[in-house]
């Protein structure tokens, strides 16, 4: 937006300031590229490119898929590394911890989701042709960053961590 005309700029999206730090990943990105916008308040608003709505977006979505709960991505990536019995148990404890969050929180997309996957992906996982060959080390490492991402994309940070004034924990 650095480059756009004040007439372009009256155009693009408005978001709260609370959206570039509601997650510890966004709240990084931002940090290194928008320093400026940490130091807002949660309600003042920010312009920004349609692509950056988008970008949230996609990185919404995409962790809200990668959970390792019942038949969608996340799921079946867990039943492939961790077996059935594993996956089938770390999947209802999400499911749970979903359901708290959701009726606890500020934001109920958690419980939105977790409602989503309960209605029309609970039922098993269909067996694989192999489920006896365990995975190499190079995609339970992957499974492992893939995880770590998706926690944090999801997992909320507190925006005093990023108030004006704070050492910016994302600064090395």
């Amino acid at each position: 937006t650095g480059s756009a005309t004040q007439e372009m700029v009256s155009l693009f999206p408005v978001l709260p300031g609370s959206t570039f730090s509601s997650s510890a990943l966004v709240g990084g990105i931002t940090s290194v590229l928008l320093p400026s916008v940490m130091g807002l308040s949660d309600t003042a608003a920010v312009s920004v490119h349609p692509l950056t709505v988008v970008g949230l977006t996609g990185l919404l979505v995409n962790a809200l898929n990668f959970m390792p709960v019942g038949r969608i991505d996340g799921g079946r990536a867990s039943t492939c590394v961790l077996g059935r019995p594993s996956a089938t148990i770390i999947g209802s404890v999400i499911l749970l911890l979903q359901a708290l969050s959701g009726l606890a929180g500020d934001s109920p997309i958690q419980l939105f989701w977790g409602i989503t996957i309960l209605c029309f992906q609970r039922s098993q996982e269909i067996p694989c042709n192999d489920e006896v060959t365990e995975l190499d080390d190079g995609r339970v490492a992957l499974f492992g960053v893939l995880l770590v991402l998706t926690m944090l994309c999801l997992f909320p940070v507190p925006s005093e961590i990023f108030a004006a004034g704070t050492p910016d924990p994302f600064r090395l």
